[in-house]
């Protein structure tokens, strides 16, 4: 009897398969073995990103020590195969050094396989390492960036942590003109990127769009200045439209905010700062944030603010009243479209306990910025019932409003929201709730947050506490459209 071949698949049906399967690998891949067509269309979405998860994880939802269970060697193995190494463009590796399961010469010799790589984002923590187990290791990381000079990759995306290099020179020949993003987590406290020329860095690199110069959170906070050879180097960079720099002390930026006005294009910016509150804190009285500085172009759109401090109930942390003079003032020349305030972090109490207003920052934002404003990131702070009122009623481009407020300020959403119409989520911490850690219970029922949702028509999303609710439209038995919310 003559075996028949399976008919080949619609286009349309491969993409609808491939795009149902993305967010699981292990069922897409068992439908590509099943099916040659299947695997033909879902290779590019396999391969052209390899997110490869190693070692420890130390991300939220879990504890400190917890291991990935990742198959990385697996994973590479496929992509090195002839007819999938030409679609990776795109090379994640982040966790850390410890219990990695994935062998050197393997990772290696793939980087060496990938003729097509743009993006490189080398970004794994300190962690014991046997010489005899041939595992991953900062050696390792210093092996892959001298495969790529050696093959002269050209590439558009270049994230390194500072382990991934012993000598600064080893990244220069990288750091070429079509390179657009840049970005160097520093995890040492005198480290070698201390030596690093930035001047020469961005000589080459007249494309460079986005910047950031970040540290991680355990980095001490009293070494990590900002070095001047950084704000030289900016003015270098005419095209640049993100920056990030962090973290940053606070008596030392007034220069920074001068060379900051300088860059033309700069659209997004991020700046982390740093309040000495221990051991350290003495050689610097002055810690509040200046207000005598220039303020940040007229070409900002977006802007967010973060700050770090070893003691949360520090008299030297600025106050309320300080954070909202400080930010009214660097943002009275822009037109701003998104606004965002992360410390690093206060959780929910127990007992809450009466929260400082935030209404000199809100009523600035909805009289200067009503016109512009269009994603508001307040859960850090407190906006009162008066205020939200306010934000509803004159910015009506808003789009995503998150915000920590009181369980009263939900009845005046409902109230307003209708003038926001473009407003697709919206996300409220509420901090005057009493809450029982050992209990699960939702703030808010389905029907109440129907209530919430409806009350504009773009809702898609709502977040109250850590209960999530999406909206959707559906047909019933009779074709008639009808508005369904379900609590995630």
């Amino acid at each position: 009897m003559p075996i028949f071949s399976p008919p080949v698949l619609p286009y349309d049906i491969l993409q609808y398969i491939v795009e149902a399967l993305h967010d699981d690998s292990k069922s897409l891949a068992s439908c590509c073995l099943l099916n040659k067509e299947v695997n033909h269309a879902a290779s590019a979405t396999l391969y052209r990103k390899l997110d490869l998860r190693i070692g420890i994880y130390m991300g939220p939802g879990r504890g400190f020590g917890d291991t990935q269970l990742s198959d990385a060697s697996q994973v590479l193995s496929s992509a090195c195969l002839s007819h999938n190494r030409g679609l990776v463009t795109k090379v994640v590796l982040r966790g850390s050094f410890y219990k990695t399961g994935l062998k050197s010469q393997q990772l290696i010799r793939s980087f060496e396989l990938f003729n097509n790589l743009k993006s490189i984002k080398l970004n794994l923590h300190r962690g014991y390492v046997s010489k005899d187990s041939c595992e991953v290791d900062s050696d390792c990381l210093a092996s892959i960036l001298k495969t790529l000079r050696e093959r002269n990759a050209t590439l558009h995306e270049i994230v390194l942590n500072s382990f991934a290099f012993k000598d600064p020179d080893e990244i220069k020949p990288l750091l070429r003109q079509d390179v657009r993003t840049f970005v160097l987590i520093k995890n040492r406290t005198f480290g070698h990127e201390a030596r690093l020329d930035w001047l020469d860095v961005v000589r080459n690199c007249k494309g460079l769009n986005d910047l950031q110069i970040r540290t991680t959170l355990w980095t001490p906070p009293s070494f990590t200045c900002l070095p001047q050879s950084v704000e030289r180097a900016l003015l270098h960079l005419p095209g640049l439209r993100s920056l990030t720099l962090g973290l940053l002390i606070a008596w030392s930026d007034e220069h920074t905010f001068e060379v900051l006005s300088q860059l033309p294009h700069l659209e997004d910016l991020c700046l982390e700062y740093v309040f000495l509150t221990g051991p350290l804190s003495h050689r610097y009285v002055a810690q509040k944030l200046p207000i005598t500085f220039t303020p940040l172009p007229r070409t900002i759109k977006s802007f967010t603010l973060r700050y770090k401090a070893l003691s949360e109930n520090s008299h030297k942390i600025p106050t309320v009243h300080d954070i909202c003079k400080w930010i009214k003032h660097a943002i009275s020349r822009c037109s701003l479209e998104r606004l965002s305030y992360h410390p690093f972090y206060q959780p929910r109490t127990k007992n809450p306990k009466p929260k400082p207003s935030w209404d000199i920052l809100v009523d600035h934002l909805a009289d200067k910025h009503g016109g512009t404003l269009r994603e508001l990131d307040l859960r850090a702070g407190f906006v009162r019932r008066r205020s939200v009122q306010k934000l509803l009623m004159k910015c009506r481009k808003m789009e995503e409003l998150e915000i920590a407020t009181s369980y009263g300020a939900l009845f005046t959403f409902v109230r307003y929201a209708l003038n926001v119409p473009a407003l697709r989520k919206a996300q409220f911490e509420l901090r005057t709730q009493r809450r029982d850690r050992g209990k699960r219970d939702p703030v808010i029922s389905t029907e109440e947050a129907a209530c919430l949702i409806k009350a504009t028509p773009g809702l898609r999303r709502l977040i109250v506490n850590d209960d999530e609710f999406r909206a959707s439209w559906a047909l019933d038995e009779n074709g008639v459209l009808f508005h369904t919310v379900e609590h995630n």
